[in-house]
């Protein structure tokens, strides 16, 4: 019998059954099947040695193309970290209340690790400018520690 893999998330036990994430990719079918989107990973921060203070925290803005979807994040670096992301467009948060990290993914490189899909797709409005806030609630500055977003953005042909 072959193995059906799903290509959104490479993943070959996805069963339609009542499960988180089986609701969260049944909201981003549309995305699945439209072409346009190329694969892209956002790293926050984009140098792992920066140090988030203890019991302080690391605000950074990073630029996005308008109309850019982002559907999962990966936490790579130790616990005691949360997280908010919104659009600064319109204030709209990546996720309802702020994430906390309870689980690492430790070393990660973009491209790997375990994603934590949304329950919804946040689309990036223009001017395409992410605000994100790192909280480091451990009593030891935080070196290598970085949030990994996972998305698409629009492919527009003959650009690499």
């Amino acid at each position: 019998m072959l193995s059906i893999t799903d290509g959104f998330l490479y993943n070959t036990r996805l069963r339609p059954n009542l499960t988180y994430l089986a609701f969260c990719l049944e909201r981003y079918d549309a995305l699945r099947a439209s072409g346009n989107f190329r694969s892209r990973t956002w790293v926050i921060p984009t140098s792992g040695v920066i140090a988030i203070p203890a019991n302080d925290s690391y605000e950074y803005q990073t630029d996005v193309p308008p109309g850019s979807i982002i559907w999962a994040w990966t936490w790579a670096g130790g616990t005691g970290f949360s997280f908010t992301v919104t659009d600064s467009c319109n204030d709209v948060a990546l996720q309802q209340e702020v994430q906390s990290t309870n689980i690492s993914q430790g070393n990660v490189n973009p491209g790997q690790g375990k994603q934590n899909p949304l329950s919804r797709p946040l689309v990036i409005g223009p001017p395409g400018l992410l605000n994100v806030v790192i909280c480091n609630t451990n009593p030891t500055d935080a070196p290598n520690t970085q949030l990994i977003l996972w998305g698409g953005e629009p492919f527009e042909e003959g650009k690499c």
